[in-house]
């Protein structure tokens, strides 16, 4: 675990308070245990725990709470659940009640941060990746790193153009978007969905992706048929298979 002061001195360092309470510098604050987003297809957060860091972004409070008996409902869960801090992320819609939420919610004793602009599923894989690394070499099983192949010489321009798509603003965000139709249900069949789809689109034939996934190429064609009937998906379209590669690509990095 650690504690909020060290995350946001590291990773969040350019937040402001929100309410009059300003937390002593020697004190280190609550522990964090783990962080988690709110969703805009996520209506609630039954699964709040003690010790969980909650980032609310402007647009995902927008649909979730978009009345003020709603956002009074979100505030209080909020409040009683122990939290370290809430963290509140600008974005192109639902500033006025993301101020208004942070002010209930500051109100209640739990200290609230607003972080301006950024990316909250990038901040999230951030601050996740803190609290594995403190927890494994607290636990003595951090791992070190493994010296990598020689890489052929064109994977420099492919790692620029990774790396520059790794930085489009608001990019694993709008990624999770995108393949939302997909991510539901238990992580088994969210698996199963991602791998197929993957196979499918970096394959050249139904018959390339069955060999890829193991199974029979009807089977990759009933599996197409179910994924564009869920999604509403052309997988025909090109624009779409391109999008659909780059979100796969940020949202299984993550």
């Amino acid at each position: 675990m650690a504690s909020l002061e060290a995350l946001r001195s590291a990773i969040f360092p350019a937040a402001r308070s929100v309410g009059p309470a300003v937390r002593p510098a020697q004190d280190a604050g609550p522990e964090v245990e783990w962080v988690r987003v709110l969703r805009a297809r996520v209506p609630a957060f039954e699964a709040l725990q003690t010790g969980d860091l909650v980032i609310i972004p402007g647009p995902s409070l927008a649909v979730v709470a978009p009345d003020a008996a709603r956002l009074e409902e979100l505030a209080h869960a909020l409040s009683m659940a122990g939290l370290p801090a809430v963290l509140l992320v600008e974005g192109d819609d639902g500033s006025a009640a993301l101020a208004e939420l942070g002010e209930m919610v500051a109100a209640s004793g739990v200290t609230t941060l607003s972080l301006g602009r950024t990316d909250p599923v990038a901040l999230e894989r951030r601050i996740i990746s803190a609290l594995m690394d403190l927890a494994g070499a607290d636990d003595g099983t951090a791992t070190s790193a493994i010296p990598e192949a020689p890489q052929p010489a064109y994977r420099v321009a492919v790692d620029r153009i990774l790396r520059a798509l790794g930085a489009m603003a608001d990019g694993t965000y709008e990624s999770r978007e995108l393949l939302a139709p997909i991510l539901v249900g238990s992580r088994e069949a969210q698996g199963d969905r991602l791998a197929t789809l993957r196979a499918v689109l970096e394959s050249g034939s139904h018959a390339e992706a069955a060999a890829r996934l193991g199974v029979h190429r009807n089977t990759v064609a009933y599996r197409i048929a179910r994924l564009e009937e869920r999604s509403g998906w052309d997988l025909a379209d090109p624009d779409l298979r391109l999008a659909l590669l780059i979100a796969l690509r940020f949202v299984q990095n993550a």
